[in-house]
């Protein structure tokens, strides 16, 4: 039988192929953490690992969903802070201006700044999250999972809260004319304390809801461990396994190659010796 130089290139190149396709296998296993890739892998296994699979992407679009929740209801709290912190100046304030002591001209620079203080709650009230505002008043839910749903915001009575806020700052302002009297800021001082109290409730519902989604957070998290597991059991992937195997392949790769480009040097005159 006789071998041609076209026959034995044939045969290096097929060897060649081989080792890049158990290569290129290899490396995708790796490359996605898995063993089994196509059904022909694991017809047995791959049933439950696409059962799994999907419920992994389901309990991970949850999480997503959950994060979002919680940067929210971050953003609310941290707006309300702000807005309680406000609100106790303007208290300080609004004591100070009811004194029988103080004179005109004090009583006109806590205008100035009263009226700060107003516009800075009027921008508190406005304030939005990825281009959505948190105190319109509308109601936004969100699933957590199949059977729960959380209220992302405040709904009506965030906005009614700085509704309030900016009606009992404007009455401030206007009894810190020329025409209020001390009595009428005394009013006002018991009604900034109504707003405060109010707001001090707002982020109590926030709260509560903040540390639910923590919770939910804390389970999904839990879930996608335990879950990730069972996958990874399921397929019986090895990772240090696989890399010795890619080493080894590699290693074969690189002799064939050797031995082709050996071989490939080789004149009729050296195969007739």
């Amino acid at each position: 039988m006789r071998i041609t130089s076209l026959a034995l290139q044939d045969r290096w190149l097929r060897a060649l192929n081989r080792h890049n396709e158990r290569i290129g296998e290899t490396v995708s296993q790796i490359s996605a953490g898995r063993q089994l890739l196509r059904p022909a892998d694991g017809p047995g296994q791959m049933p439950t690992l696409l059962d799994g699979q999907q419920a992994l992407a389901m309990l991970q679009a949850y999480r997503r969903r959950a994060a979002e929740a919680q940067g929210w209801m971050e953003a609310t709290d941290q707006v309300l802070a702000s807005t309680g912190d406000v609100l106790q100046r303007a208290r300080e304030l609004t004591v100070l201006a009811a004194s029988d002591s103080i004179s005109p001209e004090g009583r006109a620079g806590i205008r100035v700044e009263m009226q700060q203080l107003a516009d800075e709650v009027e921008r508190l009230g406005k304030s939005q999250l990825d281009g959505r505002p948190l105190f319109d008043g509308s109601t936004m839910q969100l699933r957590l999972s199949d059977e729960q749903t959380v209220d992302l915001n405040l709904g009506p009575a965030g906005q009614q809260l700085f509704t309030d806020l900016k009606a009992t700052l404007d009455k401030v302002l206007e009894h810190l004319g020329d025409s209020g009297s001390a009595q009428d800021l005394s009013a006002d001082l018991q009604n900034l304390d109504d707003r405060l109290s109010e707001l001090l409730e707002q982020r109590s519902v926030n709260g509560v809801r903040q540390a639910r989604v923590e919770r939910v957070i804390s389970q999904l998290d839990q879930l996608e461990v335990r879950l990730n597991q069972h996958l990874t059991d399921t397929d019986g992937f090895d990772v240090a396994k696989a890399a010795a195997k890619l080493s080894s392949e590699q290693a074969a790769y690189q002799a064939t190659l050797a031995v082709v480009a050996r071989l490939s040097n080789l004149s009729l005159v050296d195969y007739l010796r």
